[in-house]
């Protein structure tokens, strides 16, 4: 019984513990822009997308990216990178003063018109608004928007309808599918923001890429986002992502807080549950003392497993670490009870010492002639010779 509200208390928080936000969650707003932006291009350039660079800061203005199919259709692709999903709230804007939805009829043509005008803005952004342009006219164009959950770590695409002329419309395409190596991914999207805000553009654009098996999301999933034939033609690129263990964002902390708030809430469970019995005075302080030192082993244990687990690429909001924390605790505690039985066993108990011809001399052992014995010619002895003879 003591183990099974020990494991329900456990269980329930584990799953607090590894439902904990990331450090995506607290990142400036600029940084999850960006962040969200590359990621999303690395899920479609792995999908066999080719993209119509035009803009590397997620602060500009316009589309946030746009790819070019095989049959010439352009897809304009607007992302959002929050803690939850908002969806088609998140995309409410203005337009020439105009409140509008961004992708929207007038946003496309107000972006289309100011880029064309303007004389700061690139030959690649001019460039990208005249293909946007193109296809509006010839009607060769599809509008999308990606949402990425930083707290649960998942990916979701929806189609945008055009219903009107500053409204929208969504048709999720795929649902929330689970991004892959999390952490690692921010860490090293964390890594081309600052040497983007330094100007080292260079360096963002031609790091290495790492095997294909490390895409954030599996190549089923990615065979949603495009037709049949071109999934099964197309090849998967190579998708640019980095470890990055030893950041202040990156897998280490993770790991390493991950695991301390898994062993603070096991030992808060079990030495909680062991001052409740010592309340009820169902034990005393020595095993109150015992089964403290006890809890402080499991939290020890199960902290250090779940950081490893952590540490070598599990989610930590993920079935593994949970599967990782109830396992551990588990043989923790078969090895205490074990070791308690083994140490037990080096005591002599009564019966060992009688085994020995030792007799215990203590108050409570009854003298030889006892109280209780009834003496000799008492009342309690029958009459020789009865009155009724």
């Amino acid at each position: 019984m003591r183990n099974l509200i020990c494991f329900l208390i456990f269980l329930l928080l584990a799953v607090t513990a590894s439902s904990s936000a990331s450090p995506a969650t607290e990142a400036p707003n600029d940084l999850k822009g960006f962040f969200g932006e590359s990621l999303v291009d690395d899920i479609y350039q792995a999908a066999g997308r080719s993209p119509v660079p035009f803009k590397m800061d997620p602060n500009m203005s316009g589309p946030d990216r746009i790819y070019k199919l095989a049959d010439g259709t352009i897809e304009i692709h607007e992302v959002k990178t929050y803690s939850s999903w908002p969806g088609k709230a998140a995309m409410k804007t203005t337009a020439g003063g105009v409140p509008t939805y961004e992708l929207s009829q007038r946003w496309c043509e107000t972006w289309v018109q100011k880029t064309m005008s303007s004389p700061t803005a690139t030959s690649e952004a001019k460039a990208a608004a005249a293909a946007l342009a193109e296809a509006i006219k010839t009607g060769k164009i599809k509008f999308f928007l990606d949402e990425i959950n930083l707290t649960t770590q998942q990916f979701r695409n929806s189609e945008i309808l055009q219903i009107g002329f500053d409204d929208v419309r969504l048709s999720e395409k795929m649902g929330p599918t689970r991004l892959q190596r999390f952490e690692q991914y921010f860490s090293r999207k964390s890594k081309d923001f600052l040497r983007l805000k330094m100007g080292n553009l260079a360096n963002i654009m031609t790091s290495p890429g790492t095997n294909a098996s490390w895409r954030p999301i599996s190549r089923k999933d990615q065979c949603a986002l495009i037709p049949d034939d071109s999934c099964r033609n197309a090849g998967v690129k190579k998708i640019k992502i980095f470890n990055g263990l030893m950041t202040l964002d990156g897998r280490l902390l993770v790991s390493v807080k991950t695991g301390a708030k898994s062993g603070l809430m096991v030992f808060a469970a079990d030495s909680g549950h062991a001052v409740y019995q010592y309340w009820n005075g169902d034990i005393l302080k020595p095993e109150l003392e015992q089964k403290i030192a006890d809890a402080a082993d499991r939290g020890a244990f199960v902290g250090t497993c779940v950081g490893v687990t952590v540490f070598l690429g599990a989610t930590p909001a993920g079935w593994v670490v949970l599967a990782v924390s109830i396992g551990s605790y588990f043989v923790v505690d078969t090895a205490l009870q074990v070791w308690h039985e083994y140490q037990d066993r080096k005591y002599l108990t009564a019966d060992d010492l009688r085994g020995w011809g030792i007799t215990l001399d203590t108050p409570l052992d009854p003298p030889p002639r006892s109280v209780l014995e009834p003496k000799q010619d008492t009342v309690l002895d029958p009459v020789s010779e009865s009155l009724l003879f």
